[in-house]
């Protein structure tokens, strides 16, 4: 196996304020687009950046700055990789929840700002569910109900998770996007109708089994069930 790291350079240098010991200088997220194409990157000194991602060698390359706020804590994809979220505590204990279109000429001129509520600017994490979550600081998490959605179609749900008297802090744990890079569809739901199923995986599909819960299975891309 070979061990050996893939090294790219930039021109993104981090950096801390003057008298401070630097602990906090690389505070934030690094993520990878669900189609292994994009990289996004945010810290707290030098705001955040998105990078073109070979996933083949591992090589990034095209560095783009699309906010130089130094309080960026939180990126996330949506699950088609077209819409790039950023948290940011804006300094305050309001954060504030800021969208981008990674389909438009100018990333960072597509920002657009979603939510300024007490409790934002965290991690960001996206979920089987397709949404995208983000922890409060007490016993709720925020989420993002339609992240593909531009604008304030995306519905941001502000405290829309109840922890049941557990604590939520700055971060979530973390999960391979491309797990969760997938969309189903299906036609036809009532009761002894020939119910269509589609699967809109993107990229070459290696095997499919699908489960209909009743002993019967299928092995085809778009299987039709009763």
């Amino acid at each position: 196996i070979d061990v050996t790291p893939v090294e790219s350079i930039t021109s993104l240098t981090l950096t801390y304020p003057p008298g401070t010991d630097g602990t906090n200088s690389s505070v934030g997220q690094l993520k990878v687009s669900p189609d292994g194409n994009k990289i996004a990157m945010c810290t707290a000194t030098v705001g955040t950046h998105v990078f073109d991602f070979d996933s083949q060698n591992g090589t990034i390359s095209n560095i783009v700055q699309i906010s130089d706020r130094k309080l960026d804590y939180g990126v996330e994809f949506s699950s088609s990789g077209k819409v790039l979220y950023v948290a940011s505590d804006g300094g305050t204990y309001v954060g504030k929840l800021y969208q981008y279109d990674m389909n438009a000429m100018d990333i960072g001129a597509s920002e657009v700002l979603i939510a300024a509520e007490y409790g934002l600017g965290f991690a960001l994490q996206i979920a089987i569910d397709g949404k995208i979550y983000m922890p409060d600081v007490g016993a709720n998490l925020h989420s993002i109900d339609n992240p593909d959605i531009l604008g304030a179609g995306c519905n941001f749900n502000y405290r829309s998770v109840d922890l049941a008297g557990r604590w939520a802090r700055a971060g979530l744990p973390p999960f391979i996007q491309s797990y969760f890079y997938v969309d189903l569809e299906i036609k036809n739901l009532c009761f002894g109708d020939i119910t269509e199923f589609k699967s809109s995986v993107v990229g070459a599909i290696t095997s499919i089994n699908w489960d209909f819960g009743d002993g019967n299975t299928s092995t085809q891309e778009n299987p039709t069930h009763i």
